[in-house]
């Protein structure tokens, strides 16, 4: 017998093929069946199967506790939703990914931590087909641009962090109260 249902549901929406699909890899990954999950989710094993098949919403607690279940980061199920990828827990997720829609247009997937470290994905549009010249891309010319990008995006930030650095050391030499 099946652990999964069939991927060929024609009334399933694209978005909830793509989330059946991740819970689907990452169950597998981890060695466990829908059960398992239902008992480490701490969900009905009914609910399980209807955020994997269904079309009606999930709530935000069914979803905390899949992911939690899953060792994905906070927010992967939304991320899924969106077009992107889930971002497990361990450092084995990579840290950038672009995805190429349907209609061709590009997203760069960045896996970040907030403020308060928190792990969270980040989206940016890429309208290359908008940038004169770089309209009929192949993917490896997209890919080697997005990683360029990425380079001067790491570049960009580590100037805007050192700048910051200089103004916060200069108020600091002046007295302000507010530089600890």
């Amino acid at each position: 017998m099946s652990r999964h249902l069939p991927h060929d549901d024609p009334e399933q929406p694209p978005e909830r093929v793509a989330l059946r699909t991740h819970i689907d890899e990452r169950v597998d990954e981890r060695g466990m069946n829908l059960d398992e999950l239902a008992d480490a989710s701490g969900l009905h094993p009914e609910t399980i199967r209807r955020a994997r098949r269904g079309t009606a919403r999930i709530s935000t607690s069914t979803r905390k506790s899949i992911e939690t279940a899953l060792a994905w980061a906070p927010g992967s199920i939304n991320a899924i939703l969106a077009g992107g990828q889930p971002m497990p827990l361990a450092e084995e997720s990579p840290q950038a990914h672009v995805r190429t829609l349907p209609n061709g247009a590009h997203q760069l997937w960045l896996s970040v931590r907030s403020a308060d470290g928190q792990p969270q994905q980040m989206m940016i549009p890429l309208d290359l087909e908008s940038v004169p010249g770089l309209d009929g891309l192949s993917p490896s010319e997209v890919d080697m641009l997005t990683h360029q990008m990425l380079g001067v995006m790491v570049h960009a930030g580590r100037a805007f962090l050192e700048e910051q650095g200089r103004q916060r050391t200069a108020r600091a030499t002046q007295g302000d109260p507010t530089i600890r």
